[in-house]
């Protein structure tokens, strides 16, 4: 019988988070306003995985931070497979924060949400970021100062008139996957 119900359950908030989905991409590519776009892919988790193995030697050390985290796929990810001492996701719509725990519940993994604009958010000191956002957003929050002394992972979107440390092709819709290391700016 719980299983049943379980089962349902499931379905059901799968059902809801397409539809939501699909709102969302309707509403970002049909628009100016930033929507949600999933980014999550195998490839995707590969490439992060390298650039914390060549970027990071004491992960235990730094704070894993995903802005515009959506579904938290990312931060998920990087829970399951990293020994940072935090995890934290930070979202705009509350609809996803809530999906987003419950997410992180069935995986097991701790990971804090927050519910926060991006652009008053406060990232702790020796974060990783890793962020899906377009490059006008991405390049006001270098501008505003959010990045400094930080490692920045952005796919796709390149932070405007800066020069990466690195980028890995991944091909798909993502393109590339941006590394910004702002850490000798502390």
């Amino acid at each position: 019988m719980f299983s049943t119900f379980l089962a349902f359950f499931t379905l059901f908030i799968s059902a809801l988070i397409l539809i939501w989905t699909g709102i969302q991409i309707y509403i970002n590519y049909s628009s100016d306003k930033i929507g949600f776009v999933p980014s999550s892919s195998p490839k995707l988790s590969e490439t992060m995985y390298k650039i914390v193995h060549q970027y990071i030697k004491k992960q235990e050390k730094y704070t894993f931070v995903e802005l515009g985290s959506g579904l938290s796929n990312n931060t998920i990810t990087a829970a399951k497979r990293f020994r940072f001492k935090r995890y934290i996701a930070v979202e705009l719509d509350p609809f996803f924060v809530f999906f987003s725990k419950f997410l992180a519940f069935l995986n097991r993994v701790n990971i804090e949400f927050y519910i926060a604009d991006l652009y008053k958010f406060k990232i702790p000191r020796d974060s990783i970021i890793y962020c899906y956002l377009a490059n006008t957003i991405v390049t006001k929050l270098y501008k505003q100062g959010s990045f400094k002394g930080q490692l920045v992972i952005s796919t796709t979107f390149k932070i405007n008139d800066v020069k990466e440390a690195q980028s890995y092709y991944i091909g798909g819709i993502y393109g590339k996957v941006y590394v910004y290391d702002f850490r000798d700016a502390k």
